[in-house]
C-alpha cells in the first residue's frame, strides 16, 4: 500500500511539473514566459502564448538603441545577428500581436513584442527590448532663425505604465529623435556628459506618471540649438537646459544646466 501511495504521488509531481512547463517556452537558449501572473504586486490572468509569430500591420520608424540584435524568422528561431546598430533608425510594417519575455523571469514587465525591421544593415523579426517606435501624437515642430526642427518622442514596445486595468508601475521612458530641416536630418541625439541629476546616455522627452517634459526655451547660433525643456515631477520641477551641435556627421549634445526648483 505505501508503495502504491509513493508512485502515485511521483505521478503527481510530474503532472504538476509539466502543466507548469506549459507556460513557458524556448527560443534558442532562452525561456519566454507566457503571461506573468503577477508584477510589482499586480495580478496578472495567465494567457496561451503561440510558440510563432502572429503578425499585425504596423508601419512606423523605429529607433534601435543597441549595437547588436538576434534576428528571428516567424517560427522565434534565430537566424542570424546584425551588428552596428546603435542609433539606428529604421523602417517597420509589423509586429507581433503577443508579446513575451525572453529572460524567462515571468515577469509583466519585461513582455516586449517582436518587431519586423528593414534597412541594408538589418532585415528580419527583432525582439521589442530595444527598439523603439516614433510617437507621432507628440511631435513637437518649431522654427528658429528660418531652421526647422521636430522633436520625435519614442516608445518602446513593452507594456509601458499603464494597460486597460491601469497603472502597470513599469516604467518608461521617451528617447527622442530630431530633425532639423538645415542638414535635412532626422537623427538620434546621444548626450556626452551625462551626470548625476541626468543619468540618461540620451536626450528623452517624456509623459507619464512620473513626470512630464515640455519645450520652455529654443535658441540658435553657430548650428548649436540651445534646448530648455521644462520637466514637472508629481512634486517639484526642473529645467534641463541641452546645446545640441548640430551636424551633417551626426549631432549630439552636451548637458549645460539643471535647474531644479523646490515644490511649492
Amino acid at each position: 500500500m505505501q508503495k502504491i501511495l509513493l508512485l502515485l504521488f511521483s505521478l503527481l509531481l510530474v503532472n504538476c511539473k509539466e502543466a507548469k512547463e506549459e507556460d513557458l517556452m524556448t527560443v534558442g537558449e532562452n525561456t519566454i514566459a507566457a503571461e506573468s501572473k503577477e508584477t510589482n504586486g499586480k495580478e496578472k490572468e495567465m494567457v496561451n502564448v503561440p510558440k510563432y509569430i502572429q503578425p499585425l500591420q504596423h508601419n512606423n520608424k523605429v529607433l534601435i538603441l543597441k549595437g547588436e540584435l538576434d534576428i528571428y524568422n516567424k517560427n522565434l528561431k534565430e537566424t542570424g545577428k546584425a551588428a552596428g546598430l546603435y542609433g539606428l533608425i529604421v523602417s517597420t510594417d509589423s509586429i507581433s500581436k503577443n508579446r513575451y519575455d525572453l529572460t524567462g523571469d515571468n515577469d509583466y514587465c519585461k513582455l516586449h513584442n517582436f518587431v519586423k525591421v528593414s534597412h541594408p544593415h538589418v532585415k528580419g523579426w527583432v525582439y521589442g527590448k530595444n527598439v523603439y517606435e516614433y510617437d507621432m501624437s507628440r511631435e513637437t515642430v518649431f522654427t528658429v532663425n528660418d531652421v526647422q526642427f521636430k522633436i520625435i518622442p519614442t516608445k518602446n514596445f513593452k507594456v509601458g505604465v499603464s494597460d486597460d486595468e491601469g497603472l502597470t508601475f513599469c516604467g518608461s521612458e521617451s528617447p527622442m529623435v530630431l530633425y532639423n530641416s538645415k542638414f535635412e536630418k532626422e537623427e538620434f541625439i546621444p548626450i556626452e556628459n551625462k551626470n548625476d541629476y541626468y543619468v540618461s546616455d540620451y536626450i528623452t522627452y517624456d509623459s507619464h506618471d512620473g513626470w512630464m517634459d515640455e519645450i520652455a526655451k529654443v535658441s540658435l547660433k553657430d548650428d548649436i540649438l540651445l534646448l530648455d525643456i521644462f520637466r514637472e515631477y508629481q512634486e517639484g520641477s526642473a529645467n534641463i537646459i541641452f546645446e545640441i551641435y548640430l551636424s551633417k556627421f551626426g549631432s549630439h549634445a552636451i548637458i549645460k544646466e539643471v535647474i531644479n526648483h523646490e515644490p511649492e
